[in-house]
């Protein structure tokens, strides 16, 4: 698992230097056209060009940087927890049952002379063999009751260490289930519906659709006539035109959000119309969010599936691989599908006018809200894939225990359970056997 986790932050800083990279280079390659519409001199366009450029550079590496950064301070910090805690595991317990006696083949300590054998050998009955090696102990059986246990106490400490999150959350799932069983949003009295009604009405769309018509043909015009880096007279007389025709289009469009915003803000940001538009902008996100967790799963599990060939992989290996990778993806997707919409909430307020005590309140509640939603899904979603891996896991035990069961009975009878697995039987001659291979 951790040479998977170690491929995957390799994997994503390189995903995350192309696309950067790429973007930086389609930006400096548009930054061009973008100067020529300003008409500068071209001292002045090769400075800004530059100047821009550079910038850009600039932001992106020093954004590389960090990322490459954190992730080599995470591994470090990884690598040097792990070597804390095996020498803590391995430190003094060791050096205790070193002291008389021998290191067993199982990785625990047993004394030498008659008696030890003796009492390893009824160790040996009474326990079950430790795969762990913890001087001879028997192993612990992780239980369903031992994991609930073990979740809620983390919860429980995580809670008390970050309160503000987990006050978020809380108020955040409040505020959902109200929504739930109230609906979504006051109902419009009758004169509101009317004069929401009647603004709207007044909001000329054909004259906006013109206006983009006319724009849009205006533009391809330009496009058509103007070179790679140049751009003639004829080209200018174009240029004109779509500038024109670009303005006439955002004056009619500022028109038409003004009277848009007037006509929300007689329906109110707590109306069944600000809360919808507020969920269906939620909503919109979110199914981007899954698309993309979807459309990039697939092709993990395409790529995933040629390296495990490659690598002659077992079925097991590749499925809990591919489970890790899906649900890497469903928490990206869906949390850069939140913090989106938490950013463009506060542009959907401003259109209903509120006040500003108002607007904060609605931001905090929707936002948290939003967070709510988006946490429970990514839990349900982690322990339904916790609670399959763990079925099947104690599915395959049990499978095992009924196909070695008998077996297992009968080679008891007479001897006594050796660490490697099998069975042993006692007496003179195997004692004197069982104490060479102990010297060997």
């Amino acid at each position: 698992m951790a040479e998977y986790m170690l491929k995957m932050l390799m994997q994503v800083l390189i995903n995350f230097s192309m696309g950067l990279i790429m973007a930086l280079i389609i930006f400096i390659f548009g930054l061009w056209n973008i100067i020529q519409t300003y008409q500068p001199s071209p001292l002045t366009a090769l400075f800004f060009f530059v100047t821009a450029a550079c910038a850009a550079f600039a932001f992106v590496s020093t954004y590389l940087f960090a990322l490459y950064g954190a992730a080599a301070g995470g591994v470090y910090g990884l690598v040097k927890m792990a070597e804390t805690n095996g020498r803590i595991e391995g430190g003094p317990g060791g050096r205790r049952n070193i002291r008389g006696g021998r290191v067993d083949r199982s990785g625990g300590y047993q004394r030498q002379g008659a008696w030890g054998d003796q009492r390893n050998a009824a160790v040996d009955q009474q326990q079950p063999f430790n795969p762990a090696g913890t001087g001879g102990t028997g192993g612990t059986i992780v239980t369903a009751s031992d994991v609930t246990s073990l979740a809620l106490s983390s919860l429980k400490s995580f809670s008390k260490r970050h309160k503000v999150i987990s006050t978020s959350y809380l108020y955040g799932l409040t505020t959902l289930l109200l929504l739930a069983l109230l609906g979504g949003g006051s109902k419009l009295t009758l004169d509101q519906r009317r004069n929401y009604n009647e603004i709207m009405n007044t909001i000329d769309l054909q004259a906006e659709y013109s206006a983009a018509s006319s724009y849009n043909a205006a533009y391809a015009n330009y496009y058509h006539s103007k070179g790679w880096i140049s751009c003639d007279a004829h080209c200018q007389h174009y240029k004109k035109i779509s500038e024109r025709r670009k303005a006439e289009w955002d004056a009619i469009k500022a028109e038409g959000n003004a009277r848009m915003s007037d006509a929300k803000s007689v329906a109110g940001l707590f109306s069944e119309v600000g809360v919808g538009e507020v969920t269906d902008s939620f909503w919109g996100y979110f199914a981007s969010g899954k698309q993309f967790a979807k459309r990039q799963s697939m092709w993990d599990a395409m790529f995933m599936g040629f390296r495990s060939m490659g690598r002659d992989e077992s079925m097991a290996e590749y499925m809990l691989k591919m489970l890790m990778q899906v649900l890497i993806n469903f928490s990206m997707g869906l949390i850069m599908a939140l913090i989106i919409f938490i950013f463009g909430l506060w542009n959907i307020i401003q259109t209903y006018q509120p006040s500003p005590l108002t607007a904060l309140f609605f931001f905090v509640t929707a936002a948290c809200a939003a967070f709510a939603f988006v946490s429970t899904y990514l839990f349900a979603l982690y322990g339904a894939a916790a609670g399959g891996v763990y079925g099947l896991v104690k599915m395959a035990e049990t499978n095992g225990r009924i196909e070695g069961g008998p077996g297992g009975r009968r080679n008891i009878r007479g001897g006594r359970v050796d660490r490697s697995g099998g069975y042993q039987r006692q007496g003179a001659w195997g004692d004197q056997r069982n104490a060479r291979a102990h010297y060997q």
